[in-house]
């Protein structure tokens, strides 16, 4: 049995990570229909792109948004390989991904007066309920950033796609 997904455009946004690929599906900026974390061991590129694979196939989306790998700090061999392999992958399914650096997220953040990383993922569990139970505390220095955190930088990219597109339409 195939899902029936909502009339309308999707948006498919992925954010590799050291510890997984974190994924939001979107119809539209207020409306996030699916999201998680694929994570892997082995050969996780390779793995990656087939769960990568696996999500345009499903979802068959109209837009991909990827990290941007050039804003990477500090830069990271293999999540730099793995951004370059799922932009090819898109491509080799007519999509066309968007790039976004986490500098762009935090300058469209900006209308909500967030300066940290945390007060956007606040923003988010704001804006978007069905995400708030997903949300992780606050970091501390001496702690590895939560899993849970891809979704929201995932959702950070999609939001910032969205909010650009507004823009130019006004």
């Amino acid at each position: 049995m195939k899902y029936t997904f909502p009339d309308g455009p999707r948006v498919l946004s992925v954010y590799p990570s050291s510890e997984g690929l974190g994924y939001v599906l979107f119809l539209n900026e207020k409306t996030a229909l699916d999201w998680g974390v694929l994570r892997s061991a082995g050969h996780k590129n390779e793995v990656y792109v087939r769960k990568f694979i696996d999500l345009i196939n499903f979802y068959e989306p109209d837009t991909i948004i990827i990290r941007d790998a050039s804003s990477l700090t500090p830069p990271s061999k293999r999540i730099t390989e793995l951004i370059e392999m799922l932009a090819e992958t898109a491509k080799s399914h007519d999509l066309f991904p968007h790039y976004y650096s986490r500098h762009q997220v935090l300058e469209k953040f900006q209308r909500f007066g967030v300066k940290t990383k945390h007060e956007v993922v606040q923003v988010i569990g704001d804006l978007l309920p069905e995400l708030k139970f997903y949300q992780p505390p606050p970091r501390k220095s001496w702690e590895s950033e939560s899993i849970r955190m891809s979704i929201f930088d995932a959702t950070a990219l999609a939001l910032t796609y969205f909010y650009g597109q507004n823009e130019s339409e006004e």
